[in-house]
């Protein structure tokens, strides 16, 4: 850590900067596309909305008492789920 401390006070920058990204656009919407998330088992929202997909975060937020834990439970132990 007290090595990291001196590079960046020695104005280091750091050159890992993760894999490159295609520029092969037919690529880009098959990765882009519904089909490579997990969809939601709730018609009416995977209807609406794209499933959530491998390494993305989701939000869910909503008044209290209006059945968000049951939403959860639903997606993680309903069918298809």
């Amino acid at each position: 850590m007290q090595s990291l401390i001196e590079r960046i006070g020695e104005n280091y920058m750091p050159d890992d900067f993760g894999p490159t990204t295609t520029k092969d656009l037919p690529a880009l919407l098959k990765r882009a596309s519904n089909g490579s998330r997990w969809q939601f088992n709730i018609n009416s929202l995977s209807s609406a909305v794209y499933g959530i997909g491998p390494g993305e975060f989701m939000v869910l937020l909503a008044r209290p008492e209006t059945g968000k834990t049951a939403f959860l439970v639903s997606l993680m132990a309903g069918p298809g789920g």
